[in-house]
């Protein structure tokens, strides 16, 4: 339960992409009164490199995203939202978060953002739909992401307004 004014986070070990070949896990955080909300449904924000957002792991930092909506939530200046962090492919990251374009030549690894752009909006965002109470609509859907995250958030958001709206990168 998270009756207390505090989110909760779910996580699916091993998540399977066909088209990336890959698995992952995806952690979900559910906001506070999540669990009595009925038949409420939540706005949801994708978030890359899911292992920082609500623990350190990949690059030692942690973003605590939870706690920051947690309390922006209780202070009423957002609405409860779920948060999807979903992990990243550690050595393929990069790979992964690059869209194809006339630096692709220029590099040392093969350019799968389209690869990645589909496995978000053709597998996980689907599986999130169906297993929770969300708005799955574009205007309640964002995209965020840093560094090379913050990137890939750029050309996916850009290039499919009909899924994400909401658009925070950072750097």
């Amino acid at each position: 339960m998270n009756e207390d004014g505090r989110s909760r986070i779910v996580t699916i070990p091993g998540f399977r992409s066909a088209a990336l070949g890959n698995e992952r896990a995806i952690h979900v955080c559910l906001p506070p009164g999540y669990d009595a909300a009925g038949s409420r449904r939540y706005p949801v924000l994708y978030v890359h490199d899911g292992q920082n957002v609500f623990a350190p792991a990949f690059n030692g930092q942690c973003w605590n995203l939870h706690r920051t909506c947690d309390r922006l939530i209780a202070e009423g200046r957002i609405e409860p939202l779920l948060i999807v962090a979903v992990e990243n492919a550690g050595a393929d990251r990069s790979a992964e978060f690059a869209h194809a374009g006339p630096h692709a030549g220029r590099l040392d690894y093969e350019c799968r953002g389209e690869s990645y752009e589909r496995f978000l909006i053709e597998e996980v965002k689907p599986t999130i739909d169906r297993l929770f109470l969300t708005k799955p609509g574009p205007d309640d859907t964002g995209l965020m992401g840093s560094s090379r995250g913050g990137l890939v958030t750029y050309h996916i958001g850009f290039r499919r307004p009909d899924v994400f709206r909401k658009l925070p990168m950072l750097s």
